[in-house]
Parts: C-alpha cells; sequence; structure tokens
C-alpha cells in the first residue's frame, strides 16, 4: 500500500496501481513519439535519442496492463533505438527568447551612478548624526512621562519610600540626604553618562521635583 494525492486529497492506494497523474504523463509521451505530426516537429540528437532510450527501463508488464497503450511508446522507443534520428522537416512555429524587460525598464533614463552618490551622502553617518539619533534613543526610553502610573519611587539605598532624586540624571530616588551621600560614589557613573545628555524636562517636573546637590 502507498499514499497517493489525487482529486484534492491523500488517498492509500495499491503501489503497483498507476496514479492519474503518473498515467497523464506516460500518454503525453506516447503522443509525443508515436504520433508522426509530434515527431516531425522535433528535433532528436544524440544526446535526445539516449535521454528517451532510459524511458524502456520503466516500461513493465504491470503498467502496459493499466495502461495498454504503452506498447506503441515501446516499439517507437525501440525504432528510435535502431534507425537514424529523423529530420526535423519544418522550424518551429514558436521562438523563445529570455527578454530581461524588467531590468531595462528599471535601467532606461536613469543615472544610477548618480543615484548611488546620493545615497551615500544621505546614508553616511557623521559624529553629528549619530549624537542625534542617541538623543532621540534617549528621548524614546524616557520614562518620566508614565512616573504617574508607576507605583510610587523607593530610595535606591535603603528601599523606604523616597520624595527626592537626584538632580542631574533625574533618575535615581532618596528618601533623604544622608542615603544620597552614601550612595553616591556608586551612582556617580551612571549619573555622568545620563547627565551629559539630559532628556528635556516638562513643566510638571521643574514644579514638583527638587533634589539635594
Amino acid at each position: 500500500k502507498t499514499e497517493r494525492y489525487e482529486d484534492g486529497r491523500w488517498t492509500t492506494t495499491d503501489a503497483l496501481r498507476v496514479g492519474k497523474h503518473e498515467a497523464q504523463v506516460w500518454l503525453a509521451l506516447n503522443n509525443f513519439l508515436v504520433d508522426p505530426d509530434c515527431r516531425s516537429k522535433y528535433d532528436f540528437t544524440s544526446h535526445r535519442k539516449e535521454v528517451l532510450g532510459r524511458l524502456n527501463d520503466k516500461i513493465h508488464e504491470v503498467l502496459v496492463d493499466q495502461i495498454p497503450v504503452l506498447v506503441d511508446l515501446q516499439r517507437a522507443l525501440g525504432e528510435l533505438s535502431v534507425l537514424e534520428a529523423p529530420h526535423v522537416t519544418q522550424r518551429p512555429a514558436v521562438l523563445l527568447e529570455l527578454v530581461p524587460e524588467m531590468h531595462e525598464q528599471i535601467m532606461r533614463g536613469k543615472d544610477w551612478a548618480k543615484i548611488a552618490e546620493e545615497q551615500v551622502k544621505r546614508f553616511e553617518e557623521s559624529a553629528e548624526s549619530r549624537e542625534q539619533v542617541l538623543k532621540n534613543l534617549r528621548d524614546m526610553y524616557d520614562l518620566s512621562a508614565i512616573e504617574d502610573v508607576l507605583e510610587a519611587p523607593r530610595c535606591a539605598r535603603c528601599g523606604n519610600p523616597a520624595t527626592k532624586r537626584c538632580s542631574r540624571c533625574k533618575n535615581e530616588w532618596y528618601c533623604g540626604r544622608e542615603c544620597q551621600v552614601a550612595q553616591w560614589k556608586r551612582h556617580k557613573p551612571v549619573c555622568d553618562v545620563v547627565a551629559a545628555h539630559p532628556p528635556p524636562r516638562t513643566t510638571n517636573e521643574q514644579e514638583q521635583f527638587h533634589a539635594y546637590a
């Protein structure tokens, strides 16, 4: 038993039974090699004869019992193997040529070297542009706008409720000057980095928050 996908679903069938898709391929090959009109339009080179000759090994009695017309295909393959390759009586009616239409339309009428130069200038990073990006990221991640919905701040040193915070970075909270002074040595490296590019202060911050120097 084997499973085949036919008619939009998987079905379990006998492994020796020829499926619909396989049968269609064999019938197409049969029409191609047996029909004189089709053969006359195909250029049988030595290589193509060799490749087609390999089909003989695929045709067996079980297959012929299910598709009897393949007897004619076997005979045509036998003739093709012993006879000279038939000559093409006429040229193919259709000639296929690969034309890069999309590439030509994109390239036509555009100075891509100049466009590339302008793009390099636009996306080239300078010290000023990198600093601006850092400032934008700093403003994006500034939590001052959502402090009203957060829980009450705690002292960074002792954990008690805090009412004051660092006047430089605005990020560290303290319950009083004693904890701020004790924490200063540990807090200073971070404070220096944040204070170098302070976020814009809101009117609410200026009115509400006061810290110790």
